[in-house]
């Protein structure tokens, strides 16, 4: 957590990130297409509660990270990492205490800073392959892309964990 004149270097940074609205035209499209694999299904009876949590990823990994997970289409190489981070966070939530997450003799814990790492290596490549490639006008860009692009007009700006961090809080 930033505290003090960090939080104010944060804020800063990323606040006027937020000002711009969200791509709905981008979230349309992804209904359109959860709507067409139902159709090419031809099943009369559709369990929307399987549906929504990955309507919901591929809209917020397209907004956010500016990839799409493709989770509409089936359980695809990304989605089975960010599932396997998802559910050994919620295993393992005391990894989230700093003392504890020491203890990383534990085959669990192996296992789990072993996920953690391969999401956040995707995390990290995204980061230097946008920061090398910025967006030719500001609507293609996403998330990352307006976040990079702030950090990186300010002489202090943020590392590439600290965007790590900025976006896990929006995952």
């Amino acid at each position: 957590m930033a505290n003090g004149e960090e939080w104010k270097r944060h804020r800063r940074i990323v606040n006027p990130v937020f000002n711009k609205g969200w791509n709905t035209k981008g979230f349309g499209e992804k209904v359109l297409k959860m709507m067409s694999t139902w159709e090419i299904s031809g099943h009369n009876m559709i369990d929307i509660s399987k549906w929504t949590p990955r309507l919901a990823l591929d809209i917020f990994s397209s907004e956010i990270f500016g990839i799409d997970f493709k989770t509409l289409e089936g359980d695809s190489e990304l989605y089975q990492k960010y599932n396997k981070v998802i559910s050994v966070m919620d295993e393992n939530l005391l990894l989230m205490i700093p003392s504890l997450s020491t203890m990383n003799f534990l085959p669990r814990v192996q296992r789990s800073q072993k996920y953690i790492d391969e999401f956040n290596e995707i995390i990290y490549s995204l980061i230097r392959e946008k920061r090398a490639n910025p967006p030719v006008d500001d609507t293609s860009a996403d998330l990352l892309d307006r976040l990079i692009a702030a950090s990186d007009k300010e002489e202090d700006g943020l590392t590439d964990r600290e965007l790590r961090v900025n976006l896990s809080r929006f995952q």
